[in-house]
């Protein structure tokens, strides 16, 4: 890669010449976007590969160089709903009682986001209560690939 992609590199004085430069650095990224998208593809294959053959019940699987193991995380989602392994928790909750009072004043349910917290779910749970209408738990399969 040439010093004049990396960042903080100089811009050339010459505005055509950035313009051009822009070009360059540009089609350089998606190319190397389609590169890394086909990468991740064969990431997924691989991981899927590897959860569907482990055995349930075994210590894992042992490569010359890495170990993984099955992991299974509990999740709690409205029963019906997609479940996005990526979805990003939403922290602050000040004004939480205003807002929720003006939106049922309002009607305006569009600012809000359907989540559950999954925490309180199985705080609920754990106290031997069932899962509230409306709610299913759905074990995430993953692993967890570690240096022998």
């Amino acid at each position: 890669m040439s010093d004049l992609t990396k960042y903080g590199a100089g811009i050339p004085a010459n505005l055509g010449r950035a313009v051009d430069l822009y070009h360059d650095v540009r089609e350089l990224r998606l190319l190397m976007e389609a590169e890394v998208k086909e990468v991740r593809l064969r990431e997924s294959e691989l991981k899927l590969h590897i959860i569907n053959n482990l055995p349930r019940d075994s210590a894992g699987a042992m490569g010359m160089r890495y170990k993984a193991k099955r992991s299974v995380k509990a999740i709690f989602k409205f029963a019906g709903a997609k479940v996005d392994e990526n979805e990003a928790e939403v922290s602050g909750t000040s004004g939480w009682q205003q807002l929720t009072n003006w939106i049922r004043q309002t009607g305006n349910f569009q600012f809000l986001q359907k989540r559950i917290g999954e925490g309180a779910v199985q705080e609920w749970i754990d106290a031997g209560n069932a899962l509230p209408p409306g709610i299913e738990k759905f074990d995430l399969v993953d692993i967890s690939v570690t240096k022998v």
